[in-house]
């Protein structure tokens, strides 16, 4: 049934895109391997497991191509610069994010925003993480998200276009959430059994939220199956300073979240800034 769905939709979609130039069409994955997760994991470069955890999370996403998404929140303990360092990795939406979630400790990471057997939405020790990214895994997909990014060198302004389409009725206010992160930063990091690491690279370090605090931003409510649901923003990407906020380098992740289903992301999705 989710199959005729999403032919439907993606028919009704290119036909729009036809009219309105919005968003091109990939080819539609198959209903049980399109559900794409999200974790946001707490990490600083000052902390010796994060960086074991760091490797654990990169084998388990090369494992499961294209189903896992992840973004580093550098805030709170274990996140000052190291004597070394040649960034800063602290930026005021982290810090908002880690005061929401209050991990507990380092490293730590929520799955999907699922509340945890601790009762908690984040759980610490990246060697208990595997079987909880199972679970999220294995869970059918319930929605579809594109989304495209428009991007001027001379402004360095990029305008994101996203669509958002139910494969399923969900019922309640449904909130979208933009982060911009960035990749390839090599820079010192603490990592337990060896030290500072002085070349180690940052990837997926988040660095801005396009939709406000832990909320995000109204998408709309009591979503139908086969409606498209479109959200917008634009950021001007400040200037290149030390070889940081380079737009090659920099990337767009998006997941909806639903409150009547205990405020879990129904599906994510990410794009490079410059496509």
């Amino acid at each position: 049934m989710k199959d005729l769905i999403r032919i439907s939709i993606l028919v009704a979609i290119l036909f729009v895109s036809c009219e309105e130039q919005m968003i091109p069409i990939p080819e539609a994955p198959d209903a049980t391997e399109g559900r794409v997760m999200i974790i946001e994991e707490f990490t600083g470069v000052s902390c010796p497991p994060c960086a074991l955890a760091i490797e654990t999370l990169n084998a388990i996403i090369d494992e499961n191509k294209g189903s896992i998404l992840v973004y580093g929140i550098h805030a709170g303990t274990q996140t000052d610069p190291l004597e070394d360092s040649k960034y800063d990795f602290r930026y005021k939406d982290a810090e908002v994010l880690e005061l929401n979630f209050n991990p507990g400790g380092k490293p730590a990471a929520s799955f999907n925003r699922v509340t945890l057997n601790n009762g908690r939405k984040t759980q610490i020790n990246h060697n208990t993480w595997q079987p909880i990214i199972d679970v999220e895994l294995v869970k059918p997909q319930v929605a579809e998200i594109l989304m495209k990014s428009t991007y001027d060198p001379e402004t360095r302004q990029a305008q994101i276009d996203l669509s958002m389409i139910p494969l399923e009725d969900i019922d309640g206010e449904i909130s979208v959430h933009m982060v911009i992160a960035e990749n390839n930063l090599i820079d010192p990091q603490i990592k337990q059994g060896t030290g500072t690491v002085k070349d180690f690279e940052h990837n997926h370090v988040m660095k801005k939220s396009l939709t406000g605090d832990i909320q995000g931003a109204f998408l709309t409510e009591n979503a139908t199956t086969g409606t498209i649901y479109r959200y917008s923003a634009s950021y001007t990407l400040p200037d290149e300073v030390n070889g940081e906020w380079i737009p090659e380098n920099m990337e767009i992740i998006a997941f909806v979240t639903a409150k009547d289903r205990d405020g879990e992301v129904q599906q994510a999705t990410k794009i490079d800034l410059v496509e």
